[in-house]
């Protein structure tokens, strides 16, 4: 056997319906099959733990490589992304798994990048480098915030 889970097919594919285009799905299946954790994740809590640790871990990238940049060119805006990003490593968690308001806790992440594009872009800060770190943290969000609202519904059930 090669480890995997009879049923994960069934979880991943529940998480990974709820992308909106067939691009976006094919990632996200992809993605939740090459981590073993999330390949081989038991329920929906589960699944949505290991996302929620893979999120903190791309805004814990994120804010490295804003950190670099900011050493090579200092930026008000370029610091604030740094503000921004370590502040979502907080935000990112199940704690609100119980009251149903977990989707919605997770979401205020996504609104403090939104924040650090907002600041990058008044101050007229482009860089490919960070486009695309931000670009990968809100594929990974997609993802995560797929299987907490699963977990959320199943929550729910009991």
């Amino acid at each position: 056997s090669s480890g995997i889970n009879a049923e994960y097919g069934d979880l991943i594919m529940e998480v990974c319906d709820q992308e909106a285009s067939a691009i976006k799905k094919k990632f996200c299946i992809e993605t939740l099959k090459s981590n073993p954790s999330t390949a081989t994740a038991k329920d929906s809590k589960a699944l949505a733990e290991t996302t929620v640790e893979m999120a903190k871990k791309q805004s814990t990238e994120a804010s490295t490589l804003l950190k670099t940049t900011l050493a090579k060119s200092p930026a008000s805006a370029i610091n604030q992304c740094v503000k921004y990003f370590d502040d979502t490593i907080g935000m990112l968690s199940l704690r609100g798994l119980n009251d149903g308001t977990a989707t919605l806790d997770i979401h205020y992440a996504y609104d403090n990048v939104g924040q650090c594009e907002t600041a990058l872009a008044k101050a007229n800060v482009h860089s490919e480098q960070i486009s695309s770190t931000i670009q990968k943290w809100k594929d990974g969000f997609e993802i995560t915030l797929a299987a907490v609202s699963v977990a959320e519904k199943d929550n729910s059930d009991y």
